[in-house]
């Protein structure tokens, strides 16, 4: 078998990218940090 662990590290991306997704749309619309 010679696939990769990848799974746990394409976790890690999707939840980093979210984190900055919602930074992103906190910044760029302040009215929803309220």
């Amino acid at each position: 078998n010679t696939e990769q662990p990848i799974h746990g590290g394409l976790v890690t991306y999707l939840f980093v990218a979210s984190l900055t997704t919602y930074q992103i749309l906190v910044v760029a619309n302040p009215a929803v940090a309220r």
